[in-house]
């Protein structure tokens, strides 16, 4: 899982040291990464649940005014077909979401949804179950989803 740990590079260049026994995977701020846990089948697969990881970017991160939540955001994409059938884009086939966060906002929106036809593979297979969210300014106070509290931890030392 990703530390969260902040990296600046003024020259656009950054090193590091890497351990032989693991990745190193980063995250280039504004972007959203989702990921979900593999099986041995694409369908046990499509049946687990999914994981937004988002690294805000901003113009001043360092700056502490907490207005500067205006100017955070990033954005990803989720692409969901059944996994076995052929020409899913060009049959439209496949599920596509936009995944946008800008200031206090997140918008999960449906692109295209074309797995009307493929019910059988949606059932269970489009569970969000974590955000983390990286780069926050202040400690937020409530989290809602569609109107609905939702539970969070925040760390002060990833923000």
């Amino acid at each position: 899982m990703y530390t969260g740990k902040m990296i600046q590079s003024m020259s656009g260049h950054y090193q590091s040291i890497m351990v032989f026994d693991q990745i190193p995977l980063y995250i280039r701020g504004g972007q959203i990464i989702p990921s979900q846990s593999s099986d041995f089948t694409t369908e046990s697969t499509r049946m687990k649940s999914y994981i937004f990881t988002a690294a805000f970017d901003c113009y001043n991160f360092n700056n502490e005014n907490t207005d500067d939540y205006l100017r955070t955001w990033a954005y990803g994409e989720l692409y969901i077909d059944d996994g076995i059938s052929e020409d899913s884009i060009r049959n439209d086939n496949y599920l596509l979401v936009a995944v946008v966060i800008k200031g206090k906002n997140i918008t999960i929106d449906p692109k295209i949804d074309g797995l009307k036809t493929l019910h059988d593979i949606r059932i269970g297979s489009t569970i969000l179950n974590s955000f983390y969210l990286f780069g926050i300014f202040e400690k937020p106070s409530n989290f809602f989803i569609d109107s609905f509290w939702c539970d969070h931890a925040y760390s002060s030392a990833l923000r």
